[in-house]
């Protein structure tokens, strides 16, 4: 976008040097006709610029569509986490640890409980994790949905307590994920803890 802005400016003061040194020349003006080469010579260089940081852009980001999913897969499990930890309304502490080791263990990052705790809050009862799944299902790949659906299981279990409304947000979670019931249930069974 940036590159975009660029190259306009480079136009808009190639042409408006164009236009001055077409009025400088009939008016027998030097130093306005100075002027208008500069800004045209300047315009280009400026153009040019544009063009080179377009390029360049385009040969420095090439994942950017795959950034973008990993960064929707990572958000998709964390929420589902958190909306299994919040289903039933105690968040316990078992719950909590569960996250963070799930989040280490998929990125490579530490992240501290009290961050967890914060990302839970955000989940209060108006957030509806299946159809913020269901909208972004075709940027999760099908390792991540089977993944997303397993570390939902681990925490439920995590704090020895499964209560039926959890059980209950895990096939909601894993049908908007694009899974049948059973297939659910299969994942569930093949989790490791």
């Amino acid at each position: 976008m940036r590159s975009t802005i660029i190259i306009i400016i480079g136009v808009i003061l190639i042409a408006a040097g164009a236009w001055l040194l077409y009025n400088a020349y009939s008016g027998n003006e030097a130093g306005s006709a100075a002027i208008a080469w500069g800004a045209i010579i300047l315009g280009a260089l400026v153009t040019l610029f544009g063009f080179g940081k377009r390029v360049d852009d385009a040969m420095s980001d090439p994942v950017t569509d795959e950034s973008e999913q990993a960064h929707a897969e990572i958000k998709a499990l964390i929420q589902s986490m958190g909306a299994i930890a919040a289903a039933d309304a105690k968040i316990q502490d078992t719950e909590v640890q569960t996250i963070a080791r799930i989040h280490e263990q998929m990125l490579g990052i530490r992240i501290d409980e009290r961050e967890v705790r914060e990302i839970l809050s955000e989940i209060g009862p108006k957030f509806n994790i299946a159809k913020r799944l269901e909208k972004n299902r075709s940027n999760i790949s099908p390792a991540m949905k089977n993944t997303i659906v397993q570390s939902c299981h681990l925490v439920m279990i995590s704090d020895l307590d499964v209560s039926r409304v959890e059980e209950n947000r895990i096939h909601e979670i894993g049908t908007a994920l694009g899974f049948t019931v059973e297939e659910v249930d299969d994942l569930v069974a093949t989790a490791s803890t």
